[in-house]
């Protein structure tokens, strides 16, 4: 079982494999994304794909969203660079988040 989290405008998932409609439906209107998206696209037990977390961020449309866990085997600047193409994206703000990252969320 994953737990995720809403502070505002906020929503975090982390070590989710799937996302429930009815939580997607309770995060449908947040600014920022950040969701688990362990490699490429070979499936696992307890995280998301990236092309998972990609299409779940294509369906809620939040501002930005940044992904996370990513394992040793993504080139974070790799990636990054596959996801500032509008069409694996939809246009969309997604990319991986790096440590010591900051943000701000509205309560």
């Amino acid at each position: 079982t994953a737990n995720g989290y809403r502070i505002g405008d906020f929503a975090y998932f982390s070590d989710a494999s799937m996302m429930p409609q009815d939580v997607m439906s309770q995060i449908e209107d947040v600014d920022t994304l950040v969701i688990d998206a362990l490699r490429w696209d070979r499936s696992h037990g307890s995280h998301l794909t990236l092309k998972q977390a990609v299409e779940i961020a294509k369906e809620l449309r939040p501002r930005r969203t940044l992904l996370t866990d990513a394992s040793h085997n993504v080139d974070h600047y790799a990636a990054n660079r596959h996801l500032r193409d509008r069409e694996v994206t939809g246009g969309l703000d997604i990319q991986y988040a790096y440590d010591g990252q900051k943000i701000s969320i509205t309560l």
